[in-house]
């Protein structure tokens, strides 16, 4: 049965499909047009084939086709000429009884069509002879002709793939000896489960006629969620706790496009099962009907193939004739029988290449394992196990079966799933979760057993976290540490560890920071790979609160522990974050001897050593990124992403998302660093981190201001404010999403917020909470919002510190920074040639750096400053460069400002034929109230206090202040105040006063 018989009650119209139906309207034309034809409607189960067929039968009677249709079932393809009696029956009776056929026609016919003796056509008395065969066959082609004759028509035979023999044998006969006039034979089946009989006859119709093949495929993601829409009218699972349908594309993949597979899984989801890596029962939860048209294909399987496939859901994914015979306790003679049958039924199928079988859609075994009796399911695991257990198989396999059937707590059945979640903690965590969480209900609280049950516990709160689940996993560890001695230390420091790591991904870093501090006194003398882990994760924290001068020595002690122990993957991440420390304080050389030396060790070890610390490769990223080593950061950082998401631990994915994003940002690929973001935000939401989602957005907000055109980047501040408001108050990653909140304030002419904004998050003038290596951009930053409220000296302060803190790091990219707030200041001060001179140094070390976004953008500010002190070829050759660097980088916003500059110059030089206006040609295109206008807007007044002196609207002010960047070639303020300063500062606007 396929999905419009499921689904057509849920759905008010057609998902997708219009290659299909422009397919079924040309038959339809065609068939008007007095042409017949063959229409085969091929796919499989589920996918829609049916529901196609209700929209040609619908659009076929519209435009006044006889519609025929009869259906197959399994249930009566005992019946001989089963589809043609439902198709042809009640109109032959009809005519018959008129009498409105002839009777050499009505006679023949009577047993097959009309009232006669059916059972003398049953499957198991075919006709008797070839010729009778033929006869009937003859009269049905006739009794069609007839039909037809009198008006197109349309012969439906669905499902055909449960045809009897009989029915099969007519239809290869109306296939190879058409009807003559317009009648159109439609057939929908599923090819596995077709008579090979019709299916070449199909293959051929072409050799005797029009024919047409619909290969029925699955839908899109986007066609998947809009039947979602329509069968739930939400677009989501029920019950999904923000409205969001964030799982949708996993359902679309997991049910491979098909319909009735999806809306299936939708009805799982919505119960909490989808994406269970376990079967579930129902609970006594009403099946949804895609799930019972599933399950009603066992309806007419016998007994032994019910019970076979049952055993099958138990099981697995994959299984072999004997195992599925032991768990169902079948006969192997009775169970290749059922198999067989079922095969037939594409219910099961055979791996490629193997002896094993497989059930058709992995949906399709959840379904039936829910609908297997539970008490049943408890023996069946148990004796699956049994059957693992003497294969001596892999503790992992049989872990599956023994957390079903654990009773009594059985000793034998718990050291199976201890052993199991010790093999899957760094590769399956979620399932190692599980199991340790079955173990310990089952092992009792007894003074004799209270270490065992605390080392498990202590394991289970590493699955939980790692498997991205950290509030719980924070919640079990407090309750663990309070109960931990001190002896032995090593599984102290281990859970102390633990759980410092767990408050950190929260952002909690006072909590982290406070509980490793109460730890550190005493490890003093103490050498254990526990010791090591706990100075590793203070370092780490540190990073992240600002203070982790006073974490090195602990660090770098670390590092020498873990190398006298004998431990790489240990060193390896104690080095990583060596390194980043080192270069966030601003020890480049440093930094990059410690960064190569973990990068060594690092592509030195396997994967499997590597998921020993997860976050290793992505310290090692970030510090190699502000080291300005872009190659080395993408490679441990792609790497980092595949491991992890491949072991389940979730919790380092956003760390390693968003270091691929911002070096995405820095380098330029600012359609990716859009995605990578959306990403980013998507896990840290299901990891329950709000800091991280904050820094996403953040991560977003910047890749969009240099995509968006200024003429709609409102939605740039707005994302960015909406980061600032979710993100904590203190941490790195905070202050990070700060910086950008005041970058988009400064491009949105709020320089006063957009200082204070840094200010307040770096703790004050000299910036004491920022990271050595980011201070250059931001008292860049802080020189540019000076420069925006007209405070000159102010601005040459800043610009003067991003300088000193710049030259003494020795990196291009906050070199470019610095120079660029000069060059800024300088055109400010009315020293154009020497700002020419700074931006022309900037955008050289944006090359060099590989900023070609900041490159381009220095480009654009610094080509009208050119143009004014008279090299205009300059100035075009800059423009050139960063139209072609925004066409590379997708930077539409800098594409906008390079092409409002290009115009300002040309109206400044005059358009041809006409001499440029004499002196100050751009200044002379401003009229008296515009001049007006620009002087007080290059002096810092704010629009509204612009509006209040000259008695205008804030609006109108606006309005002016558009057409003054127009006709100057500027974008901003501050490249409005440069740009005054080259031609002479504010007398040249020949304005005294408002």
């Amino acid at each position: 049965m396929d999905l419009p018989d499921a689904g057509s009650e849920r759905s008010a119209g057609l998902v997708g499909r219009s290659v299909e139906l422009g397919q079924l309207a040309r038959a339809v034309d065609q068939l008007l047009g007095g042409s017949g034809g063959i229409l085969e409607i091929a796919g499989e189960p589920g996918v829609g084939k049916t529901r196609l067929l209700l929209e040609l039968s619908a659009d076929a009677r519209s435009r006044g086709v006889q519609v025929l249709e009869g259906r197959a079932t399994e249930a009566e393809n005992a019946l001989g000429f089963g589809i043609y009696q439902d198709a042809l029956g009640d109109r032959f009776r009809a005519e018959a009884a008129g009498p409105l056929l002839p009777t050499g026609l009505t006679d023949p016919l009577q047993p097959l069509l009309g009232d006669g003796p059916a059972s003398e056509f049953s499957a198991d008395r075919p006709v008797s002879t070839g010729a009778e065969r033929v006869r009937i066959h003859q009269r049905v082609r006739s009794l069609l002709g007839r039909w037809a004759e009198q008006a197109p028509t349309l012969l439906i035979l669905d499902d055909a793939h449960w045809a009897d023999p009989g029915s099969v044998e007519l239809t290869e006969h109306l296939i190879r000896h058409r009807v003559p006039g317009p009648l159109l034979l439609a057939i929908t089946h599923r090819p596995r489960q077709t008579a090979l009989r019709l299916l070449d006859v199909l293959g051929r119709a072409d050799q005797s006629g029009p024919a047409e093949r619909v290969e029925v495929g699955p839908l899109s993601a986007a066609e998947s969620a809009a039947l979602a829409r329509l069968a739930g009218g939400s677009g989501q699972p029920t019950g999904q706790a923000d409205g969001r349908p964030q799982h949708w594309d996993e359902i679309h993949r997991e049910s491979g496009g098909n319909p009735l597979l999806l809306l299936a899984l939708a009805d799982l989801a919505g119960s909490g099962e989808a994406g269970d890596a376990r079967p579930a029962g129902t609970g006594g939860r009403t099946l949804g009907q895609p799930a019972a048209v599933l399950l009603g294909e066992l309806a007419l399987v016998p007994d032994d193939g019910r019970l076979l496939t049952a055993a099958a859901a138990v099981l697995g994914e994959r299984f072999l004739v004997e195992a599925m015979a032991e768990v169902a306790e079948l006969g192997t003679e009775r169970a290749h029988r059922a198999a067989t049958a079922l095969i037939r039924r594409d219910i099961l199928r055979p791996v490629p290449g193997t002896p094993q079988l497989t059930f058709r859609h992995p949906v399709l075994r959840r379904l039936v394992y829910q609908h297997a009796d539970p008490v049943w399911r408890v023996g069946a695991h148990r004796r699956a196990l049994a059957r693992l257990t003497r294969a001596d198989a892999p503790a992992v396999e049989r872990a599956r079966h023994a957390e079903r059937c654990l009773v009594d707590a059985d000793p034998q059945v718990v050291r199976i799933l201890e052993e199991a979640a010790e093999a899957a903690l760094r590769t399956a965590p979620g399932d190692a979760a599980r199991w340790l969480g079955v173990a310990l209900q089952a092992i009792p609280g007894t003074p004799a057993e209270q270490d065992r049950r605390l080392r498990l516990e202590i394991a289970r709160t590493l699955a939980l976290a790692a498997s991205g689940r950290l509030s719980e996993s924070r919640d079990l560890l407090h309750e663990v540490l309070a109960r931990v001695p001190t002896d032995p230390l090593d599984r102290r420091l281990e859970t102390a560890t633990l759980c410092a790591r767990t408050e950190r991904m929260l952002g909690h870093y006072s909590e982290a920071e406070a509980l490793l501090r109460g730890e550190l006194p005493r490890i003093e003398g103490w050498s254990s790979p526990q010791a090591v882990g706990l100075m590793t994760e203070y370092g780490t924290v540190a990073l992240l609160t600002g203070g982790f001068a006073e974490a090195d020595p602990f660090v770098g002690r670390a590092v020498l522990m873990a190398r006298e122990l004998g431990d790489p993957p240990a060193e390896a991440m104690a080095l990583a974050v060596r390194g980043l420390g080192s270069i966030c304080l601003g020890r480049v050389d440093q930094a990059r001897r410690e960064l190569a030396a973990g990068a060594a060790l690092a592509d030195r070890l396997s994967d499997a050593d590597l998921a020993r610390e997860p976050e290793a490769l992505g310290q090692l990223g970030w510090g190699e990124l502000f080291a300005e080593q872009y190659t080395d950061a993408a490679r441990h950082h792609d790497r980092g992403l595949r491991l992890t998401r491949r072991n389940g631990q979730d919790h380092v994915v956003p760390h390693l998302l968003i270091g691929i994003g911002f070096r995405q940002l820095w380098t330029g690929e600012l359609d990716r660093a859009v995605r990578t973001a959306e990403e980013a935000e998507e896990v840290s939401r299901e990891l329950g981190s709000r800091e991280l989602m904050a820094l996403s957005m953040a991560l977003r907000a910047a890749a969009m201001d240099s995509t968006t055109r200024p003429a709609v980047d409102g939605p740039v501040l707005v994302l960015a404010e909406r980061a600032v408001r979710l993100a904590p108050s203190e941490g790195w990653w905070s202050r990070s999403t700060a910086a950008v909140h005041a970058q988009a304030l400064l491009a949105a002419g709020q320089a006063e917020r957009c200082a204070r904004v840094l200010l307040d998050a770096g703790g004050g003038p000299e910036l004491p909470r920022t990271q050595v290596i980011l201070r250059p951009l931001w008292y860049a930053l802080l020189s540019a919002a000076a420069l925006a409220t007209g405070d000159v000296a102010e601005a040459d302060a800043w610009a003067a510190l991003a300088d000193t803190v710049a030259n003494r790091l020795g990196l291009r990219g906050p070199q470019g920074f610095a120079r660029r707030a000069g060059g800024l200041v300088a055109a400010a001060r009315g020293e154009p040639s020497r700002a020419v001179e700074y931006l022309a140094a900037a955008a050289g070390w944006f090359q060099e750096a590989g900023f070609a976004v900041q490159r381009a953008l220095t480009l654009v500010i610094g080509a009208p400053i050119a143009a004014a002190v008279g090299d205009r070829r300059q100035a075009d050759a800059w423009l050139d460069e960063a139209d072609r660097l925004a066409a590379e980088t997708g930077a539409g916003s800098i594409a906008a400002q390079a092409a409002a500059v290009r115009r300002g110059l040309l109206e400044r030089s005059g358009t041809a034929g006409q001499a440029p206006p004499d002196p100050g040609p751009g200044l002379a295109l401003l009229t008296k109230r515009e001049r007006q206008i620009a002087a007080l807007a290059v002096e810092g007044t704010r629009t509204r206090e612009i509006a209040d002196r000259l008695f205008l609207s804030p609006r109108t002010v606006d309005t002016h202040l558009a057409k003054i960047y127009r006709k100057l070639g500027v974008t901003s303020r501050t490249a409005l105040g440069a740009l005054l300063a080259a031609e002479g500062g504010r007398q040249a606007l020949g304005v005294d006063g408002p």
